[in-house]
């Protein structure tokens, strides 16, 4: 018996000092691997342990094909998301993601992703490839007062300054018809700015211009401010594809010169939520144009501040050629726009819920309506000073439109009613309806026993006559509803 503990006892002992060497083996071959990364700007150490996936955090650092960030000299630099390489330096972030677009074949897609800094952009980018996407930080806004006096180096979100009009910052899009072109933007301010983060206003300058097929292409939190234009797409040869699923979200184009979003290549499927524009300098057509669409939904669309000519031309918000559009919820304020709201050559259109001029400046006429089918506007409230509605060659139904003069507060709808006399002794009365259109349809209920047949008659875009056949032996009075509804 005391020989079997011995043995046990020493095999205990040999296991316990395996044990601490396989242990201490392990520890020493699976620390965290160092690189260190060595540039003129600046001295990183990365720690990457072994254990764990370059998958396992979905940062936009770790998925990013590039990242771009600001040294402590003042360049801009790009990094390899696989390699931590430097694989581009300038001043100039226009040269830095011209270089990285440049480095890769066109059909493959690339993230960039830009860390919080502000980021000067002397050169516009040319980019026509599979997939593009650039991500920054975060920013929802220009810079404060109390941050342009105090913290110029301190923004803490990603925005580019926009050092030079004249210029468009991000062109893209291939320039073959059988090539379609993916595009994401996502997190960042751009500031049209001559130094530091004070703004200026450019006039000729165009932030984003995309051209031809342009699929899945998403716009979201992203800010944009004192440009010429801010976001345009046009085709640019007959027989080009336009866009298809456009999904601009939150986006903020503040004071362009001219537009803010400019769609005039035509496709299917967009979405706009969410989306401000306006202050504008001046105009030569719509600050806000979508052209030649098919399924359109536009939702909380503020137009701020127009600034427009009183010209023929100058419109808030167009849509053109359109079909199966929904558009819901938009603000629409003015100082000397001419028409706040215009469809033309459209149909299956329905506006819903619209306050033109709510709070402030003058819109000489509101609403323009030519060439278009099956449109419906409901629930709008606007105030002008010369005219409600124009309607031309075209089929409009309104329902709970309210259109005020804001000089004489004659008030102009979809719908009325009232009370009309017949005086005692005579036959008939004219009733002014103050619709905004000849009505479809208008009912009358007699107050009493008339003497004879009654009936309406000459009904017009500004009055309608309540006609009986015997004249009342005293004042008759009729309950009278009229609308411009089917």
């Amino acid at each position: 018996m005391g020989d079997s503990l011995k043995l046990l006892k020493s095999v205990s002992i040999i296991a316990s000092i395996l044990i601490i060497l396989i242990t201490s083996f392990l520890i020493t071959s699976h620390a965290p691997i160092n690189v260190t990364m060595s540039t003129t700007a600046t001295t990183s150490t990365i720690t990457k342990s072994p254990y764990i996936s370059d998958m396992g955090n979905l940062s936009s650092t770790n998925i990013a094909s590039y990242i771009v960030f600001k040294g402590d000299d003042g360049r801009i630099y790009a990094k390899s998301g696989d390699t931590g390489q430097i694989v581009a330096s300038d001043t100039d972030l226009g040269k830095v993601l011209q270089a990285i677009n440049d480095r890769e074949p066109d059909y493959k897609g690339l993230v960039v992703y830009m860390k919080p800094g502000q980021y000067e952009m002397y050169t516009g980018v040319r980019i026509a490839r599979a997939g593009f996407a650039l991500i920054g930080a975060g920013t929802w806004d220009a810079s404060t007062s109390w941050e342009i006096a105090n913290c110029q180096q301190c923004y803490f979100g990603t925005l580019i300054l926009l050092r030079k009009d004249s210029l468009t910052y991000f062109d893209v899009g291939f320039q073959d018809v059988n090539r379609p072109m993916r595009l994401y933007m996502a997190g960042f301010g751009a500031v049209a700015s001559s130094s530091g983060i004070s703004w200026t206003q450019h006039q000729n300058s165009v932030f984003l211009y995309m051209r031809n097929w342009m699929r899945h292409t998403t716009l979201e939190r992203v800010f944009i401010r004192n440009v010429g234009r801010g976001i345009k797409h046009e085709v640019t040869q007959t027989g080009f594809s336009g866009m298809q699923d456009v999904y601009i979200h939150k986006v903020v184009v503040e004071s362009p010169y001219y537009t803010g979003l400019e769609l005039r290549g035509g496709g299917y499927n967009l979405r706009v939520v969410d989306f401000y524009t306006g202050w504008n300098t001046d105009a030569g057509s719509s600050v806000f144009y979508v052209y030649g669409f098919v399924d359109v939904w536009v939702d909380r669309l503020w137009i701020l501040g127009l600034n427009l000519p009183y010209n023929q031309t100058a419109m808030g918000a167009t849509i053109h050629n359109c079909k199966k559009v929904f558009v819901r919820d938009m603000i629409i304020r003015g100082v000397t726009s001419n028409w706040a709201l215009r469809i033309l050559s459209s149909s299956n259109v329905l506006a819903d819920g619209a306050f033109i001029n709510l709070d402030g400046g003058d819109v000489p006429n509101l609403i323009r309506v030519e060439d278009s089918s099956n449109v419906m506007l409901r629930n709008i409230y606007g105030v002008y000073t010369q005219n409600p509605i124009y309607i031309s060659n075209s089929q409009v139904f309104m329902e709970n439109v309210r259109l005020v003069n804001k000089n004489t507060n004659a008030e102009y709808r979809s719908e009325n009613r009232g009370v009309a006399t017949i005086p005692a002794g005579s036959t008939r009365v004219t009733v002014f309806h103050y619709l905004l259109g000849t009505p479809s349809k208008v009912l009358i209920t007699p107050l009493g026993q008339p003497a004879g047949k009654i009936w309406v008659e000459n009904i017009t875009s500004t009055s309608f006559d309540i006609v009986t056949d015997t004249a009342p032996s005293r004042d008759l009075q009729v309950l009278w509803y009229a609308d411009l509804h089917t």
